[in-house]
């Protein structure tokens, strides 16, 4: 009785359960006797058998995991913290040792059934053996058949000596095909006489079909295993080669292959996680390969929540992942993630909302708040992942963020293409410095790309520059398929391929106040003109070089265009669609408009605040307003996942 007394008295005295990689699950799970796994210790601290719930407290190290961490409404009310100081990492990854090497290859046997698909070494990702090992491989021609018009194409040619039947473990290798926003992926079958034949499908659509010339690699050929920072995974004997970086003894290092695509299952209410990071996770290859029209939007979250609200994560990390790093799917309400870092990363950084629209908002996430991250290293395995994804969801922030270094989009609102129904309404993307996007390997993205009605949208104070296509569509600030209610205002826009702001189409924006500095192809874009007001452009300044002032279709109605200042820096005259100041004024455009220099304090450094003399003052800007200087750089961009060019 007294041994008994003496355990119930030192439970009681417990404030937290403790966890580490070298405790023990037999243990008492306090800090002198903690367990080992965190699944054991956040079971026992909701359901201890003195009724008294306790947080979890995780001692330094990896904890590489069984299966998926999973929280529910047991678990309500929990919070899963680090210890002082100590940086906890839950792995779903598999580590790695005994490596015989021969020459600069080291071999190991992997353990398990699961697919390798991706290996991280002393935190560096390695890449799979592709070819070419510099630029693309082009579609040489089409294979013609009736049905590729209704089930798309699951074949084409390819130039002669790129793509070899010999190819050890053929079904092993993977054509990424290149289209505008989008790739595919998809296993071959077979190679008969230049005609290669896939296990997937393109979409029938006449953008996603092949044509001659479009670009492809093909990924995971063992015959091209040959450069330090690669690895072949061969999936019949389970053997891992790998070349390590120079100076890497792969026996000392931390090698670690991803097992299972989610570290976190989050679905219950009051749950927190601070200073935690979770890393490893896998993607997994169906069978036909991946297919999907935008955005990666089918992929999912390394840390899941759902069903869930005022769920939050501060200070935490998500990194080295396949798929996306986070996502809030349905049923999420009143949860966030701050002052993190969401990292390299297979496809996007952070998903939000459902990809269909549903009659009823509470199905879907609302009220979430992405805020003081970085967002960043994104597209290492799926290019077309997005930095931040809001689907049709309503009252999302995505605020003071540095969202960078992905292959598409930087943050994207919306998933209804034109004037349907929705949920998108009343979302804010704020503050955020969204830089070095596209890299020019995909097509048709913006640093903000916006896309169907969204009453009340606020896209305010954001810097982005640096957005650069592989074709058309390297934009700024992009109001796609229906826009709606969207305003724009106040963001600092430079250096994009194409231009600092387009609209497709769209009904009712505001586009005010922002500054668009030297965009390459032109400085605005407009493609489709309606019947009612696209947008209302006014109290801007745009400062550029050499190109012209305008793209597309800016005859007709649809523009209200007012209180602007433009400066080409060239010393040309303005071009205002084919005609002078003057003439484009007597259409009713620009009648308080300005062609001046702004005087900005320190254009050659970004520094786009106005000197006291500007003439830009009279439209309400304010001289040496902190908005309009640069903001901070935290990230540096990740080695190149995919070549640049054609």
């Amino acid at each position: 009785m007294l041994l008994v007394a003496t355990v119930l008295a030192l439970t009681v005295q417990i404030k937290a359960v403790y966890v580490s990689p070298t405790g023990d699950d037999k243990n008492l799970g306090t800090k002198a006797r903690p367990f080992r796994t965190p699944q054991h210790a956040i079971d026992a601290a909701s359901k201890p058998s003195d009724g008294l719930r306790r947080n979890v407290v995780l001692r330094g190290g990896t904890y590489f995991l069984d299966a998926p961490l999973m929280m529910t409404n047991d678990h309500y009310g929990l919070e899963v913290r680090a210890e002082r100081n100590e940086k906890p990492i839950l792995s779903a990854g598999l580590s790695l040792r005994g490596f015989k090497n021969s020459g600069d290859t080291y071999t190991v046997t992997v353990p398990g059934t699961f697919a390798v698909n991706q290996l991280f070494v002393d935190g560096v990702r390695y890449d799979r053996p592709r070819l070419p090992e510099t630029g693309y491989y082009h579609v040489k021609d089409i294979v013609a058949r009736p049905e590729r018009e209704k089930e798309g194409d699951d074949r084409f040619v390819a130039q002669d000596h790129t793509v070899d039947p010999n190819w050890h473990n053929l079904q092993d290798v993977e054509v990424v095909h290149f289209q505008n926003w989008t790739i595919t992926r998809f296993p071959i079958k077979t190679v008969e006489g230049g005609t290669v034949l896939l296990a997937g499908r393109t979409y029938p659509t006449d953008w996603q079909r092949f044509k001659p010339g479009m670009r492809f690699v093909v990924d995971n050929v063992k015959e091209a295993l040959k450069r330090p920072g690669q690895f072949y995974f061969d999936s019949k004997t389970r053997l891992l080669s790998v070349i390590p970086a120079k100076g890497v003894d792969l026996n000392k290092a931390e090698v670690v292959v991803p097992r299972f695509d989610r570290i976190l299952d989050l679905s219950g209410n009051m749950i927190s996680f601070e200073n935690i990071t979770f890393s490893h996770a896998a993607w997994t290859m169906p069978p036909e390969g991946r297919n999907f029209p935008q955005a990666e939007a089918d992929m999912s979250g390394a840390v899941y929540v759902h069903d869930a609200g005022f769920s939050g994560f501060n200070k935490c990390r998500i990194t080295h992942v396949g798929g996306y790093g986070l996502e809030y799917g349905s049923r999420c309400a009143f949860s966030g993630f701050s002052n993190g870092e969401i990292s390299d990363l297979g496809a996007g950084g952070v998903k939000v909302g459902l990809k269909e629209h549903v009659a009823d908002t509470r199905e879907t996430a609302q009220a979430v708040v992405i805020k003081g991250n970085i967002i960043a290293g994104g597209g290492r395995v799926h290019p077309a992942g997005v930095g931040v994804w809001v689907g049709d969801s309503p009252n999302i922030t995505v605020e003071s963020n540095e969202i960078a270094d992905f292959y598409y989009t930087g943050v994207s609102v919306g998933w209804t293409w034109g004037y349907g129904p929705t949920n998108t309404k009343q979302n804010e993307i704020k503050g955020n410095h969204i830089h070095d996007i596209g890299h020019g390997v995909l097509s048709d993205m913006g640093g903000v790309y916006h896309l169907g009605t969204d009453p009340e949208c606020q896209v305010v104070e954001n810097e982005i520059h640096d957005v650069q296509s592989f074709d058309y569509g390297g934009w700024g600030l992009y109001l796609d398929e229906g826009s709606t209610g969207v305003t724009m205002a106040r963001n600092v826009v430079y250096n994009c391929s194409r231009q600092s702001f387009h609209q497709h189409y769209g009904k009712d924006n505001l586009v005010t106040g922002n500054i668009l500095v030297d965009a390459g192809e032109s400085q605005l874009a407009r493609t489709r003109a309606e019947d009612h007001l696209s947008f209302n452009f006014e109290d801007n300044i745009v400062v550029w070089k050499s190109t012209p002032l305008l793209w597309g279709n800016w005859d007709g109605k649809g523009v209200a265009m007012d209180h602007n200042l433009y400066w080409r820096t060239d010393g040309i005259p303005v071009d205002f669609n084919g005609q002078s100041l003057a003439a484009w004024q007597a259409l009713g455009r620009d009648k308080n408009s300005l062609v001046a220099d702004p005087i900005f304090v320190n254009p050659a450094k970004h520094d786009y605040r106005l000197k006291p003399t500007s003439p830009a003052l009279k439209f309400g800007f304010k001289p040496n307003d902190p908005t309009f200087a640069p903001k901070p750089t935290r990230w540096k961009n990740l080695p190149p996942a995919w070549p640049v060019g054609r």
